[in-house]
């Protein structure tokens, strides 16, 4: 059974891929956390989600410091970094701190 945990701070967007999620991709259980340390306890708790999306700024934390204490409490776990912030420069730094993927908040829910 596929899961996801999203982590974003805005409740609108996170329903918005949360459906998208289950609808288009056939993700059964889809989990939100609004803050990174929300998230980490989380991840602590398990079960492990088959898959993480993560928005870069959240209210405790900014960039990729965030990401990399995911991939850190999540290993194995694919982690695509869901971000406002699409500029070369971050996508490439996200893709080195170890994202599975980068999709920018201005996507179309067909590419997932």
């Amino acid at each position: 059974m596929k899961s996801a945990l999203i982590i974003d701070d805005h409740p609108l967007f996170c329903e918005a891929l949360a459906t998208t999620l289950e609808t288009l991709c056939g993700v059964a259980t889809v989990g939100r956390a609004d803050c990174l340390e929300a998230a980490l306890a989380r991840l602590g708790a398990g079960p492990m989600p088959s898959i993480v999306l993560l928005d870069l700024n959240l209210p405790d934390v900014s960039g990729i410091d965030g990401l990399v204490r995911v991939v850190k409490a999540a290993p194995g776990v694919p982690v695509l970094v869901v971000s406002s912030q699409a500029d070369r420069r971050v996508v490439m730094l996200t893709l080195g701190a170890g994202a599975a993927g980068f999709v920018p908040k201005h996507s179309h829910g067909s590419v997932f």
